[in-house]
């Protein structure tokens, strides 16, 4: 059985690109790598950001997009989300960052409730302070990175999924 030397996936003999992702194959006479199943790919650290980084694009028509990446840039600031769909509302570049700002704010709402109660419970232990304080940070963190995130992608003009959370449709 052939390994795509690219991404790992199972390859037919005589493909010349991997199904997976897209990648050139070495020709069938042999010189592409044999896998036995205990030397699989290995993702190093770049590749496991990357592949986390790499969510499916959506694509919009360029003059909606050019007319409305200020909308979509509030979307991810916090309940900013919903002057996307008052002040563009036939857009859909901008409902689908709506969209994605929308699905963030639940997500941290709910966090930070989480992380409220936790500290309720958590103070009346000796480090719990210092453990919500690492909690708190690191939520923080990961918050303000997703909208780093989101404002890159709706500035240069691309409607890509958040990681993990963007799959989520509210508004369609």
């Amino acid at each position: 059985m052939l390994f795509c030397s690219k991404c790992g996936k199972k390859c037919g003999e005589g493909e010349a690109f991997c199904n997976g992702c897209g990648a050139r194959l070495a020709d069938s006479g042999g010189s592409q790598q044999q896998n036995t199943g205990s030397n699989q790919h290995q993702n190093t650290g770049g590749d496991f950001f990357a592949n986390i980084l790499n969510t499916p694009e959506t694509n919009f028509e360029s003059n909606d997009i050019a007319e409305n990446k200020g909308m979509a840039l509030l979307s991810y600031i916090f309940f900013l989300f919903v002057i996307p769909l008052f002040a563009a509302p036939n857009s859909k570049f901008a409902r689908y960052h709506a969209n994605q700002g929308l699905i963030l704010f639940i997500v941290s709402a709910a966090f930070g409730l989480v992380l409220g109660l936790l500290g309720v419970i958590l103070r009346w232990m000796i480090f719990g302070w210092m453990i919500m304080s690492l909690f708190g940070l690191l939520f923080s963190a990961i918050v303000a990175g997703y909208m780093v995130l989101g404002i890159i992608n709706a500035a240069n003009g691309k409607a890509k999924e958040l990681p993990f959370i963007g799959r989520f449709k509210i508004l369609n």
